[in-house]
C-alpha cells in the first residue's frame, strides 16, 4: 500500500482522524471492523455518508454516493465491465478522437478570445 493513508497509519496508528472533502473523518484499519463493514454493505444496511463537497464534486446521482445494496452492486458491476481495459482499448480510437476534438476546440477558442472556459464544445 502506498500514499497518504499508509504514512498516516505509520505515524498515528490504525485509527486516526483526517480531513476529507473539507470535513473531518475517522479512519479505522482493524480487520474485525473491515469484516463487519463488508457484511453490512453486502446486506444493504450500510449507507456511506459523504461530505457535501464530495457529493457536489462527483454529482448526486454518482454511483460513488449511491446507497449500498443490490442496486449499487448491479450498477457498480456493470460500470466495471464497461470500463474494463479490454472495453477501453476497443474504443480507444473514439476516445482519442473525442479528446483531440475537445483540445482543438479549446485551442481555437483561446486563439479567438485569448482564453478558454475549459468546457469543450464538441458534437
Amino acid at each position: 500500500e502506498k500514499g497518504f493513508f499508509r504514512k498516516m497509519r505509520q505515524r498515528l496508528g490504525p485509527a486516526f482522524t483526517t480531513n476529507f472533502g473539507f470535513q473531518t473523518v475517522v479512519v479505522i484499519d482493524y480487520s474485525l471492523y473491515e469484516e463487519h463493514m463488508l457484511h453490512l454493505e453486502r446486506k444493504g444496511r450500510l449507507t456511506p455518508v459523504y461530505p457535501d463537497s464530495f457529493t457536489k464534486l462527483v454529482g448526486s446521482n454518482s454511483v460513488m454516493v449511491m446507497p449500498s445494496g443490490t442496486r449499487h452492486t448491479h450498477v457498480r458491476r456493470r460500470l466495471k465491465e464497461a470500463l474494463s481495459a479490454k472495453q477501453v482499448l476497443r474504443r480507444l480510437p473514439e476516445i482519442e478522437a473525442c479528446c483531440r476534438n475537445a483540445l482543438e476546440a479549446m485551442a481555437d477558442e483561446t486563439s479567438q478570445r485569448g482564453q478558454t472556459a475549459l468546457v469543450p464544445h464538441v458534437d
